[in-house]
């Protein structure tokens, strides 16, 4: 997906906490595909979310949905 040349700079941003001085404004927009891939999976994840719950609902026993479960937890963070 990403060539040599991007993931050292990345790994090289996320050590230093900075970008290189050859990032311009304008490259960074050719970043925007991919931030708006990202959005859409979030998105798309959200909407199967919603679709799935109550189903879920259904099908996690009561012994695995306790108020203390990691799944009771998840289903009402996320909804």
């Amino acid at each position: 997906m990403f060539g040599q040349e991007h993931t050292t700079m990345i790994h090289e941003s996320v050590i230093s906490r900075s970008l290189p001085p050859e990032v311009t404004t304008g490259s960074l927009i050719n970043w925007l595909s991919i931030i708006l891939l990202n959005l859409n999976y979030k998105i798309f994840a959200k909407a199967l979310q919603l679709q799935i719950q109550p189903i879920l609902m259904n099908i996690i026993s009561m012994d695995q949905s306790t108020r203390q479960s990691f799944l009771h937890t998840r289903i009402n963070s996320i909804g």
